[in-house]
């Protein structure tokens, strides 16, 4: 059961077949390197483990979460990611849209 869950997940990140032992071999290494900080740092193995398990799944989850690209586009000016339907850019202040360029052109010399 669970060698199915890490090979869905490998599957829906896009990797080979062949990294679902690197898959494991991450886990392992991530939960046994927790748990020797916590021990260094005077905690007990077990919560280091549980983070360093907490850790890995977020981070593998961060890595399969795919971008959605139905809300959010480029700024044609700073390529910066701006909602679809903005009006102007947060990041660099230029008006987007039909009138906000035509604006922008008419003022610039």
């Amino acid at each position: 059961m669970i060698q199915l869950a890490i090979l869905q997940v490998t599957a829906e990140a896009g990797f080979a077949e062949g990294s679902t032992i690197l898959f494991l071999l991450a886990l392992v290494f991530f939960i046994f390197l927790n748990g020797i900080i916590a021990q260094w740092k005077g905690y007990p193995f077990w919560i280091g483990s549980v983070s360093g398990i907490v850790l890995f799944l977020g981070t593998i989850l961060f890595l399969i979460m795919p971008f959605n690209k139905k809300t959010r586009t480029k700024c044609p000016y700073c390529i910066e990611h701006i909602a679809k339907d903005a009006k102007k850019c947060k990041h660099c202040g230029e008006w987007l849209g039909k009138d906000g360029l035509e604006d922008n052109a008419r003022s610039k010399p």
